[in-house]
């Protein structure tokens, strides 16, 4: 008896330490959010994913004291008072998102029409916390009737705020899905499975109280575990943005070798799909030009001591940088000093990687294909 009673005790306590990592996840994702809010503004949907983590951590928090070591039921006050705060946070990152977009469009028009995701997400936020405290009220039957029609509508308006919530995300990484480079990485597609997981599948477990009992909780931490594992890897893959300015204006790279004057390496940034015919898409007429006359000026201008940086090109520039083995070519859309940058950072890391294979170059270009994941580590990071 007293091995089983030393087992149970045991296994509390481990799954109190898994809670707690699950808790911790979810504060440190906050935390690398947060650290983005600065490089977007107080009221952006930055500032709204912040709070919804948080709330989330909050939520997952309050699970573990009442129901281990205090001995309560699933429904202690401190329960209810974290789906409060989940449930707000929840609207908090529906209406900071769209105040961002509404700032963005300028549209006039009335305050419901403007805000129509962030008045339902209010409606819900208030349905859903009566609902919440209701069973508390002593005036209020404790039938099974009563108790399922409370459950039911308390459900249903969490769930449209999941809904309005997934809207909202699929908003704020809008912003991204016209980077290759974010594609290449599958940055978006994983931090969705992520909170899919940590917010959705974890949640569902809750109705399965009366059948797992605290197992339910094990579940719930794990996958909340797994879930914000996901995010977190996913969103440092993100560029800045601060850096998302600049990073959408690039267009084209190209590495050229600067004997044989041949193209080893081309990456297009923009998705082709998403971009806009006259204003985005790279001419193929530039790019033939650009390549054909540094092909042809290679060994007369470049080995002279003053050597091309940067070309105007109509509403392009091309950059240019200049290594032991290769020129690097950049294309792009504007000006920074940070496509000079990046593209001196990017050559100095691929002739360092290639530097046997450059040495003796026997044309095959295969041998450069691993490049692009320099990519992400270089134009994002």
């Amino acid at each position: 008896m007293v091995s089983l009673t030393l087992e149970s005790l045991i296994i509390r306590d481990a799954i109190l330490i898994l809670q707690v990592f699950a808790v911790f996840i979810l504060f440190y994702l906050s935390y690398q959010v947060g650290k983005r809010i600065k490089e977007a503004s107080k009221l952006s949907a930055t500032t709204g994913l912040f709070f919804y983590f948080i709330g989330m951590a909050i939520h997952q928090m309050v699970l573990t004291p009442d129901v281990f070591y205090l001995g309560n039921v699933y429904n202690p006050p401190s329960l209810l008072y974290g789906n409060l705060i989940l449930t707000f946070s929840m609207a908090v990152f529906v209406i900071f998102t769209e105040i961002e977009k509404v700032k963005k469009t300028k549209k006039e028009s009335n305050i419901i029409i403007k805000y129509p995701l962030s008045v339902i997400s209010l409606i819900s936020v208030l349905i859903s916390s009566i609902f919440t405290f209701i069973p508390e009220l002593p005036f209020i039957p404790t039938t099974a009737f009563w108790i399922t029609l409370d459950i039911i509508i308390l459900v249903v308006f969490i769930f449209v705020l999941v809904i309005l919530v997934i809207i909202s995300t699929k908003r704020y990484f809008k912003r991204f899905k016209s980077l290759e480079i974010v594609k290449q990485t599958k940055a978006i597609p994983i931090f969705n499975i992520g909170i899919s997981i940590a917010a959705g599948i974890s949640n569902s477990f809750i109705s399965l109280w009366a059948f797992l009992g605290e197992y339910t909780i094990i579940f719930k931490a794990f996958t909340v575990v797994i879930g914000g594992f996901l995010m977190v890897k996913s969103w440092q893959k993100l560029p800045r943005l601060s850096e998302l300015d600049w990073v959408l204006e690039l267009d084209r790279l190209m590495v050229i070798h600067r004997d044989a004057s041949s193209v080893l390496f081309e990456y297009e940034f923009q998705a082709s799909s998403d971009k806009k015919q006259k204003n985005q898409q790279i001419d193929g007429d530039i790019a033939g030009t650009a390549i054909g006359g540094i092909a042809i000026l290679l060994k007369e201008i470049l080995t002279s001591k003053d050597q091309i940086h940067v070309i105007d090109h109509g509403d392009k520039k091309i950059y240019f940088s200049h290594g032991s083995y290769i020129l690097g070519v950049l294309i792009v859309q504007g000006s920074s000093e940070e496509f000079q940058y990046r593209l001196n950072l990017f050559s100095l890391i691929f002739e360092k990687k290639y530097e046997d294979i450059l040495k003796n170059y026997t044309g095959k270009i295969s041998e450069f294909k691993s490049s692009r994941e320099l990519i992400p580590e270089v134009f994002t990071g």
